[in-house]
């Protein structure tokens, strides 16, 4: 219709408002591809059982939420998949330099060249901890929110926050099942300057097919572009730790393993290890 037309350039306004900068530019933000940020996290030796479809991980609450110092830059931690057409799925935790004090998930979706296809943030302070009333997530648990992703209809994958659809996006080019899962911290930007940050990931990572009961794929620790050795005895953010931190049980009863990961020499959240590194394929379960 004319109006809609006319609505939307702003008539009587001499041109349309331009749209508020993205706070996560996509060069020094957005979290990448498997291998090509700074990352430290688990993932499964080999591919998962045929005809995996969706996948779950749950990052626990953390009441103190400290930014990047450099604007641009973020930390995240985040669930990551790999389908069989080589495109990547993400969904997770990110605090953006400026943010203070406040969290946001994410969704971001790559072609098979790395190429970003799909991005959403939400508003700045959605992901932090509910005010007195940690019980009140999605799915009745208390410590933590969980992220997931899958396919719920033909060429249409669904991401979750807190078991609320926040997104979905159809493209049969996405495909339909899941090779690999990965549970990912990161630092992106100012790689030297930014402390990632640790967190607890209670569920570490879940799969499903089909909706039928969850299973969890083993886990070796998985590091991307950089070392983590503290013989120097110099502290650098970049040496990114991953602590195998037990058992968690689920409201549903079900126990699932649990990481902590971030830098050694963390400013707050969890803590982890300061002198010792878990070394890169190191197998944490079975």
């Amino acid at each position: 219709m004319v109006l809609g037309v006319v609505g939307a350039f702003g008539w009587g306004q001499g041109r349309a408002s331009a749209a508020p900068p993205d706070p996560c530019p996509a060069a020094t933000c957005r979290p990448k591809v498997p291998g090509s940020g700074a990352q430290a996290g688990v993932t499964q030796e080999g591919n998962l059982p045929v005809n995996v479809d969706r996948a779950e991980t749950q990052v626990g609450h953390e009441s103190v939420i400290i930014p990047p110092a450099s604007p641009g830059a973020s930390y995240s931690h985040s669930l990551v998949g790999v389908t069989e057409t080589g495109y990547t799925v993400r969904m997770g935790y990110i605090v953006l330099g400026g943010d203070n004090g406040l969290a946001r998930w994410f969704i971001r979706v790559y072609d098979s060249t790395g190429k970003e296809v799909y991005w959403k943030l939400s508003r700045a302070g959605e992901a932090n901890p509910p005010p007195g009333c940690s019980a009140c997530s999605g799915d009745t648990t208390t410590q933590g929110y969980p992220y997931s992703f899958g396919v719920t209809q033909a060429n249409t994958w669904t991401f979750w926050f807190d078991w609320i659809a926040k997104a979905q996006v159809k493209d049969a080019r996405i495909g339909k099942q899941l090779l690999r899962v990965y549970y990912l911290g990161e630092v992106t930007g100012d790689i030297e300057g930014t402390t990632l940050e640790s967190r607890k990931a209670l569920t570490t990572y879940r799969v499903t097919k089909g909706n039928g009961a969850w299973l969890e794929p083993e886990a070796i620790v998985y590091r991307a572009n950089y070392t983590c050795d503290t013989s120097d005895g110099v502290e650098k953010r970049t040496e990114y730790d991953v602590e195998y931190a037990g058992l968690q049980q689920r409201n549903d009863g079900q126990k699932y393993h649990s990481i902590v990961a971030g830098s050694l020499y963390h400013v707050s959240g969890p803590t982890i290890g300061s002198d010792v590194c878990t070394a890169t394929g190191t197998k944490l379960w079975p």
